[in-house]
């Protein structure tokens, strides 16, 4: 089942290629959101609270902003785009599936949610990864600095190291 299957009679924002501040996110109602894509708009932080971590959504992408950290995500968040940011780390919601957080400057996870099935951290100055989760079915983790490699679970398929 696709994530976008799971996204049925919600409400799609979509704030893209134009500078956003933090003014402008306050202003904008979260009520009823499943998919907001605030990528491409040279921020450089979202507000802790912004975002209800009780809340309907479940796809956020922020990729290509400067954002330095991410404010505490909603638990039921299935998908984050996080790639070309100023990352150090990211706190992962526990029943994520989708990470995009290539080109940051994350040195490590300290676990992956069970439910993970699409990893992509490339270009990131990592040095290790934590246990991989059992339902991985795709790992792309190239340009790291990666000493060595956990495990490999049983349904990965396609990796790019």
């Amino acid at each position: 089942m696709s994530i976008f299957s799971k996204l049925a009679g919600g409400k799609f924002i979509r704030k893209t290629n134009k500078p956003l501040t933090t003014a402008d996110l306050l202003e904008i109602d979260l009520t009823g959101v499943v998919y907001l894509n605030l990528s491409d708009s040279n921020l450089t932080e979202i507000p802790d609270g912004w975002i209800p971590v009780d809340g309907t959504l479940r796809v956020l992408d922020v990729s290509n902003n400067k954002l330095i950290k991410l404010p505490k995500l909603p638990t039921g968040l299935l998908e984050l785009n996080a790639m070309n940011n100023l990352l150090t780390e990211i706190d992962l919601p526990p029943q994520l599936l989708n990470l995009f957080c290539s080109n940051n400057k994350i040195t490590s996870f300290s676990e992956f949610p069970i439910t993970m099935e699409d990893l992509r951290c490339s270009r990131n100055p990592l040095k290790s990864l934590p246990v991989l989760p059992p339902n991985l079915f795709s790992l792309e983790c190239y340009n790291c600095k990666l000493e060595s490699l956990p495990e490999r679970p049983p349904k990965l398929r396609f990796v790019r190291l």
